[in-house]
C-alpha cells in the first residue's frame, strides 16, 4: 500500500483485514494501542488529515467486533492548544513538572516544582514506573479469580 491516509477507503479495508487477522488469532483482545505519526512515520497530518481522521477511521473498523482503539499520538507537528493551556506550558513558574521537559530545554541543575532537580526527575522515573508496574501486577494477580482462565495465562 503506497498511502496511509485515512480518509482512502482502501487503508480503511486494509485495517479491516489486519484487524480480523489479529482478532480471528488472538483470543479476546480489548483492543489495539496506536502509537501515531511517530519516529519519523506518516500519520494524518501528512495527508492533511486530522488526529481525530485517523483514530475514528480505525474505531470504525474495529467496533463491529466490539474492540477499542487507544490513539496514541504527538503533538510537535501540531500545537494546537487552547490559549489558556498555552499560556501555562510556556511559562516555567506554572507549566506543571511532568510535561515541562517536553516544551523547555533546562539545565540538570534546574529545580522543578517538586522540589527535585531535572537530573534527580530524570533518574527517579524509571523507579517510580518500576514500583508502579509492580503494583499494577498485584492488581492483575488479584482478578485471577474473576477472570476466564483461558485470557489469564
Amino acid at each position: 500500500m503506497d498511502t496511509c491516509d485515512p480518509c482512502d477507503p482502501a487503508v480503511a479495508a486494509w485495517w479491516q483485514e489486519k484487524a480480523a487477522d489479529v482478532l480471528a488469532n488472538l483470543p479476546g483482545p480489548g483492543g489495539f494501542l496506536v502509537k501515531a505519526a511517530s519516529e519519523g512515520r506518516p500519520g494524518p497530518f501528512t495527508y492533511g488529515r486530522t488526529q481525530a481522521d485517523g483514530a475514528n477511521m480505525l474505531a470504525d473498523t474495529v467496533a463491529p467486533v466490539g474492540s477499542h482503539i487507544i490513539w496514541r499520538c504527538f503533538v510537535y507537528n501540531c500545537h494546537q492548544y487552547v490559549p489558556e493551556l498555552a499560556d501555562m506550558y510556556a511559562n516555567l513558574d506554572t507549566c506543571p513538572d511532568e510535561p515541562v521537559l517536553f516544551f523547555h530545554h533546562l539545565p540538570y541543575q534546574y529545580v522543578l516544582h517538586s522540589g527535585k532537580t531535572v537530573l534527580q526527575h530524570i533518574y527517579d522515573t524509571p523507579f517510580e514506573g518500576a514500583e508502579d508496574a509492580a503494583r499494577f501486577y498485584e492488581q492483575v494477580v488479584a482478578l485471577k479469580p474473576y477472570l476466564d482462565p483461558a485470557v489469564y495465562t
